[in-house]
């Protein structure tokens, strides 16, 4: 046992020594040295995750990430990324210590000009939401709440909101107090930015939370909580159009819309009508427009179209 013990320490400080000559070279002025360096700390860690479970390790080895994160050069950011879902996908819960040191960076490489980047920052974004890999999702919420209302750009907005759907899934069992308590003042503030975009990822979020608590559960907790917000919320949760120009298209071209049972687009394409995915009670279903919206069934089809027209002209007559 005592020459088993002494082999592991001796292996621990081989690799300890491995990671300190590559971390002098991860800040190479060279980028191919930098570039080089990112396949060497990969490597280590894949092949001693254990290791990591120490502190003292894993915070110098996230604080190097967080740093090329940030790199000038996009090869350098794009190769760090592909490399650290390599790594939490081995390290998995033992990075929640580190999540608030490098996550909120990578978040802003979604605006980079750079295709590639963004498309492995986004599979960064879905490994740590991914229940598999069983990263703190408390954490995780708190990290996308501070980006969403600080990140300036609003298609990122838009896209941690998608997000909040899937980590608002994984709390929702656990820990539903915490998740309404940082989710909905977040919603809340969003709410001032009088942009369509985000108004709608706002509605698609509200009404997953109204389904997943139950409809009078989450008018209870605005009602208890929230009650300065709560008509404008159990609007957005409500009504099928986002503005009332959509429902003045909707009212001019419903005819053209719904003829034949089938969706069709209004005469202009920068008219057309975009209905947004709502919950209509009486047929208890969700739909989205598209050109084969329902028209297998008719039934379903006119009550359907019935429900919208009432709320198209009833959202035009109170505005």
């Amino acid at each position: 046992i005592k020459i088993k013990k002494k082999t592991e320490t001796v292996k621990e400080n081989d690799i300890i020594e491995k990671l300190r000559i590559v971390y002098e070279n991860i800040e190479s002025k060279d980028w191919k040295v930098r570039n080089s360096s990112i396949d060497e700390l990969t490597e280590i860690v894949v092949c001693n995750p254990k290791l990591f479970k120490n502190q003292k390790l894993l915070f110098p080895l996230f604080d190097k990430i967080a740093e090329r994160g940030k790199d000038t050069n996009t090869k350098i950011s794009i190769h760090i990324t592909k490399s650290l879902i390599k790594i939490i996908e081995v390290l998995k819960a033992n990075v929640d210590p580190v999540l608030v040191n490098f996550v909120s960076i990578y978040l802003n490489n979604l605006s980079s000009t750079n295709k590639l980047l963004q498309v492995e920052t986004l599979k960064l974004i879905n490994i740590l939401i991914d229940p598999k890999y069983e990263v703190d999702q408390t954490k995780i919420l708190k990290i996308f709440s501070y980006g969403i209302l600080h990140i300036p750009n609003t298609k990122i907005k838009e896209l941690l909101l998608e997000k909040m759907i899937v980590i608002s899934s994984n709390l929702f069992q656990s820990k539903p107090s915490v998740l309404y308590k940082q989710l909905i003042p977040t919603i809340i503030e969003l709410l001032k930015i009088k942009k369509n975009g985000i108004r709608h990822s706002i509605t698609r979020l509200l009404r997953h939370l109204s389904e997943i608590y139950g409809k009078q559960e989450f008018e209870n907790i605005l009602t208890s909580q929230y009650i300065d917000n709560y008509n404008e919320i159990c609007t957005l949760i409500e009504t099928i159009f986002q503005s009332p120009f959509q429902a003045k298209l909707f009212s001019n071209y419903y005819e053209d819309i719904f003829a034949d049972g089938t969706f069709y687009a209004t005469p202009k394409f920068s008219n057309q009508l975009f209905i947004t995915r709502t919950y209509v009670s009486k047929i208890n279903m969700f739909y989205i427009t598209s050109i084969s919206i329902l028209k297998n069934k008719q039934d379903t089809y006119e009550v359907l179209f019935n429900e919208i027209k009432k709320k198209a002209f009833n959202l035009i007559e109170n505005f």
